[in-house]
């Protein structure tokens, strides 16, 4: 009688601490916790207190919101850094005084209505990004 077994490996690259800061339009630390994506998808803190996460080497993007009181209501603000090469243990800031207004200009008057959302897209290549 013959038999056969399947066999795989999972390899899993060198790992690194990733911190991240997120630095409100008034100067002071935010207490938010800004959103890392990889390759698989959302990454989770190992010490959310600490803002850190221990990801594989490789591509991340990195993203948080702010919101503001305004002359008309409030302001969206909302920081994207859409490629950090993680290659060892790092700090990663995203500051709401980099970010700059946007400007929605349509042909005829128009208002919002609904939810405001907006989308990124990032191009890959290879598995590892």
């Amino acid at each position: 009688m013959l038999a056969q077994t399947t066999v795989s490996v999972l390899i899993q690259g060198p790992t690194h601490r990733i911190a991240l800061q997120s630095i409100g339009k008034d100067g002071r630390q935010a207490g938010d916790l800004p959103t890392i994506w990889g390759a698989d998808g959302f990454v989770g803190y190992t010490d959310p207190a600490a803002a850190v996460a221990e990801v594989e080497e490789g591509v991340y993007q990195v993203n948080t919101s702010w919101i503001d009181a305004a002359g008309d209501g409030q302001e969206l603000r909302h920081a994207v850094i859409p490629e950090v090469k993680v290659t060892r243990d790092m700090t990663v800031t995203l500051d709401a005084r980099d970010t700059v207004p946007v400007e929605i200009r349509t042909p005829r008057p128009a208002e919002q209505r609904g939810i405001l959302s907006y989308q990124t897209y990032r191009e890959r290549s290879g598995a590892g990004g």
